[in-house]
């Protein structure tokens, strides 16, 4: 693992028959968990969300769409790279500013 990774999330049981495994997030950028984002294990593996629930905290990866692979990745533990996790705070932020331009009383 290289040291410019941080630990993001830990996966949990799965739910359902699809796939979806509960994601506990330990970070501080809860919007850095969207379809095709990219984040890896200890090993340095690829996973790749196909689809997320933010309600729920509820992911699919990609090539794990069925509860049997689903299960293989319980307790995982998964990194993103710092630039990777800084540039999605960056965008949380510019849009953020935006909004709160846009609704302004001061305009």
């Amino acid at each position: 693992m290289k040291s410019d990774f941080v630990e993001v999330c830990i996966l949990g049981k799965t739910v359902g028959l699809k796939g979806a495994l509960k994601l506990h997030d330990r970070s501080d950028f809860p919007n850095q968990f969207k379809n095709g984002a990219k984040f890896y294990d200890i090993n340095s593996k690829e996973f790749v969300i196909k689809s997320y629930d933010r309600n729920n905290n509820l992911v699919i990866f990609e090539n794990y769409d069925s509860i049997d692979l689903a299960k293989t990745l319980v307790n995982y533990i998964l990194y993103r790279s710092i630039n990777d996790t800084i540039r999605d705070r960056s965008e949380e932020r510019r849009v953020g500013k935006e909004c709160r331009s846009r609704w302004s009383p001061y305009h």
